[in-house]
């Protein structure tokens, strides 16, 4: 892979990441489009890693707030925060699971661009009939509820594949639509 190729690929994940479309499909669809050689997934590894890191820069104080919560466990006024860090904590952990139970399996298989190609148009008519069908309700601040998150596991699992939008996903299972 040449320094274009890469900052190319760097490029097409940092507009997709925050997009609702899958920037991991992308970056298996891209390299095929050009002609160029599968980069792997250790560097899918890595310019994930960079969005991840830009996540965190961005929501580094309200990070740092739930970081203190946990810390100050005494203290009632920091209640929210607390759970919604352990909220975040524990729905991180089915896909780490996931990922790790079948790595191989998802190393192999989900570099497929057939397998991309079927999962993009699956879930783009999954979110369009959501879309259609969803309830409007007015928005309101609210924290999860685990108990209103039956299917937490199979939709968090479901983000380790390489087409699935998490948030996408979430947003509809969180009550507008599944």
């Amino acid at each position: 892979m040449t320094i274009i190729q890469a900052l190319f690929l760097g490029l097409i994940q940092g507009f997709t990441e925050f997009l609702p479309i899958s920037s991991s499909g992308h970056l298996i669809f891209v390299p095929v489009v050009f002609g160029w050689l599968d980069q792997g997934t250790a560097f899918d590894v890595v310019v994930h890693l960079g969005s991840l890191l830009a996540v965190v820069w961005y929501f580094r104080a309200r990070l740092k707030q739930m970081f203190l919560a946990c810390v100050d466990i005494k203290n009632p006024v920091l209640a929210t925060d607390r759970k919604l860090a352990w909220y975040i904590i524990l729905a991180t952990l089915p896909a780490l699971f996931a990922a790790f139970l079948f790595e191989q399996v998802l190393d192999i298989s989900f570099r497929s661009t057939l397998l991309v190609a079927v999962n993009l148009i699956v879930w783009g008519v999954v979110l369009a009939i959501a879309d259609r069908y969803a309830t409007k309700k007015p928005e309101k601040k609210r924290i999860c509820r685990p108990y209103k998150k039956n299917c937490h596991l199979y939709w968090t699992c479901t983000s380790v594949g390489p087409t699935t939008r998490n948030k996408s996903i979430w947003d509809y299972h969180d009550g507008r639509a599944f």
